[in-house]
């Protein structure tokens, strides 16, 4: 169980890439220690059937350091799509823009891990939250001749999601078992341009039914896309220590588990 636990942590710290560039990286961001008291916790719930254990005190330690390592990789901000929408006089186009706070992500609650001896997995819910998050865009509004352009500044507070990992000790495979977006946040716009009032309530109402989805559905994409590499890099990680080999013991006995 112990092993399981650090494979779990040690994947994390790989989320973005799974490759071994990337995993050392990210390993000089978190120290030794963080990981061998994240360990020493995580054995407590193997102590009876079917035990949670909280684990924010931890997650409150690795989510700085997942934020520096989003600035550090170019992972914030990030580029949006252009976007374009045509009406019966109008048209409405949106480039340029991008995507920022990422890192403005923590934990929203308790993070908990839970063993079920009964099937044999450990689950992982980690509530997370997007504190501050921002995006840019220049616009250019066209509606019969006329012609408006600028650029817009929008905020959302406080969009939050839920995720699960599990892994299977049958089976020895872990695997995303749910994301979602729990609650979309509140979002404030400012538009910069010489426009009229009619052209900014177009605009406003553009923003939340077509660009509000759009980028719930790009943050959606991003932390799929590192759950996804947390957990291949789970099933990789057990495929090395039933294939060991030279570099995988290396990786291995830097953190003793005692």
């Amino acid at each position: 169980m112990k092993l399981i636990i650090f494979m779990f942590v040690f994947a994390i710290f790989s989320f973005a890439n799974a490759n071994e560039k990337q995993e050392v990286e990210l390993l000089n961001h978190v120290d030794k220690e963080l990981i061998n008291e994240f360990i020493t916790q995580g054995l407590r719930i193997n102590e009876a059937a079917g035990i949670t254990a909280q684990i924010n005190e931890f997650m409150d330690k690795l989510f700085p350091n997942l934020s520096k390592f989003c600035v550090s990789h170019n992972l914030d901000p990030a580029p949006l799509n252009d976007i374009k929408q045509k009406f019966l006089a109008a048209s409405i186009a949106f480039d340029k823009g991008k995507l920022h706070g990422i890192s403005t992500l923590t934990r929203n609650g308790d993070v908990t891990v839970r063993y079920q001896s009964n099937i044999k997995t450990l689950t992982f819910n980690v509530p997370i939250i997007f504190s501050d998050l921002s995006f840019t865009y220049d616009y250019l509004v066209k509606v019969i001749i006329a012609k408006y352009s600028g650029d817009l500044i929008g905020e959302i507070e406080n969009l939050k999601m839920y995720i699960q990992l599990s892994f299977n000790l049958n089976t020895l495979t872990a695997k995303v078992d749910q994301l979602k977006t729990t609650h979309s946040g509140q979002t404030s716009l400012k538009i910069h341009g010489h426009i009229t009032d009619a052209i900014v309530n177009i605009m406003s109402k553009f923003v939340t039914t077509v660009l509000n989805p759009i980028i719930q559905k790009v943050l959606e994409g991003l932390v799929q896309r590192a759950a996804n590499n947390v957990v291949t890099n789970v099933n990789d990680l057990i495929h090395n220590i039933t294939h060991p080999n030279d570099t995988t013991m290396y990786k291995f006995l830097q953190y003793p588990l005692n």
